[in-house]
């Protein structure tokens, strides 16, 4: 039964991918055309972020059905040097903070820290930005991100600190269920 959960995850993933793809470039083209009626644009503008929202979407549900072992066998683990690594996110993930009027900030003591672990690089790099994205996404106007990264032993540990609107305790325990998410509706939790 999860085999056959896990196939039709990859399946209609990748069966997915296609049509968006098509979806997007047309919006693309439409938003692009100078003849374009502004009303027409702006509706354009806008379903092309629903694009890219359910894109995003259908890469997780891709990476999921490839979380198990074989997924892992074919994807070595590779030295990363974290300061670096976290730089790129950072720095990919500015304009966003910028759009959503954030200060995303680097801890100083990144450029200093040098450590490196050996990890699956994609699969590290979708958790991190998507845990800065969440910090930028669920702030507030003039709020700030920051990452850090410590070394305690052998030990990495990257923190992320934000001034956004925070997670009830009572949630917490679904925070890692696949695909949970908060009722946050205009900047507030409901339930």
């Amino acid at each position: 039964s999860y085999q056959r959960q896990r196939q039709f995850l990859g399946d209609a993933s990748h069966e997915l991918r296609t049509p968006l793809s098509i979806l997007r470039m047309d919006l693309e083209t439409e938003v692009r055309d100078t003849d374009t009626h502004p009303k027409s644009k702006e509706r354009a503008v806008s379903n092309l972020e629903e694009v890219e929202r359910m894109s995003h979407l259908v890469d997780d549900l891709l990476v999921l059905s490839r979380m198990d072992e074989d997924y892992t066998k074919q994807h070595a683990l590779v030295p990363i040097e974290l300061g670096t690594f976290i730089n790129n996110i950072v720095d990919r993930l500015s304009t966003l903070a910028q759009k959503q009027q954030v200060t995303l900030a680097l801890d100083p003591s990144i450029a200093i820290t040098e450590i490196t672990v050996r990890s699956h690089e994609d699969l590290l790099s979708r958790v991190l930005t998507n845990l800065i994205k969440n910090a930028i996404i669920y702030n507030v106007p003039n709020g700030k991100v920051s990452v850090a990264l410590t070394k305690d032993n052998r030990e990495a540990r990257i923190v992320v600190t934000d001034t956004g609107i925070g997670i009830p305790k009572e949630e917490l325990d679904h925070i890692f269920e696949r695909f949970y998410q908060l009722g946050i509706k205009d900047g507030t939790i409901s339930g």
